[in-house]
This record gives structure tokens, C-alpha cells and sequence, in this order.
């Protein structure tokens, strides 16, 4: 069954990757595309519009790896909290199986302390 889960989870994994890769594909050859056939002469651009254009496009490439830089991380995030979880919660199960009894006395005598205390003026 985890064979047959982690195999389509493989394929899921594949199929997203072809999928990113045509998108992208696709988005930048329509980007090339428009780019090649507007009538914009060299001579035309200012050093300004050439440095706004180089800035704009650093800008976006910029927020895309912090988006996919946090994606990663949160992901990693998540994964951790949950292994930390099912181990504590595995921890403390066996906890209680070993030591149930042991802890029932201790809060026995616990409550006969409290008792006497409470007695005290």
C-alpha cells in the first residue's frame, strides 16, 4: 500500500514538474516573442529606461525565489512539526504504558500530602 502511494505521489511529483516547465516555457516564449517584435530602436532607450527595465526585471525575480524559497520552508516547516508530534505523542504513550501504575501512587501520595497540609493551620 505505501508502495503503491509513494508511486503516485512520484508520478504527482513528475507530472507537476513537466507541467512548471511548460508553463514557463510557454510564459517566456511569448515574453520573447512580444519583445522581438515591438519597433523599439537602441538609439531610443535612455540610460534611465534601460536601468528601470534591468531593476523591474531583478525586482521580479527577486519575489519569485522568495516565493518558492518560503514554500520550501514552510513546507520543511510543517513536516518537522509533524514528525516532532508523532514522536512525542509515541514518546508519552509508551510513558504511560510503562509507568501508569507507577504514577497512580505517586499521585496517591500526592493527595495524602495535600491532605495533611490542608489540615495545618
Amino acid at each position: 500500500m505505501d508502495k503503491m502511494r509513494q508511486e503516485k505521489s512520484t508520478f504527482e511529483s513528475n507530472v507537476n514538474t513537466c507541467l512548471n516547465a511548460f508553463i514557463v516555457l510557454i510564459l517566456t516564449s511569448v515574453i520573447s516573442w512580444k519583445i522581438l517584435s515591438t519597433n523599439i530602436s537602441i538609439n531610443e532607450l535612455k540610460a534611465t529606461d534601460i536601468l528601470s527595465i534591468v531593476i523591474s526585471l531583478f525586482a521580479i525575480g527577486l519575489s519569485v525565489a522568495f516565493y518558492f524559497k518560503a514554500t520550501d520552508t514552510s513546507n520543511d516547516f510543517y513536516d518537522n512539526i509533524y514528525k516532532f508530534t508523532k514522536e512525542v505523542l509515541e514518546i508519552l504513550g509508551r510513558i504511560e504504558a510503562g509507568f501508569g501504575e507507577r504514577l497512580k501512587h505517586l499521585d496517591e501520595g500526592y493527595s495524602s500530602m495535600s491532605r495533611k497540609i490542608d489540615v495545618l493551620p
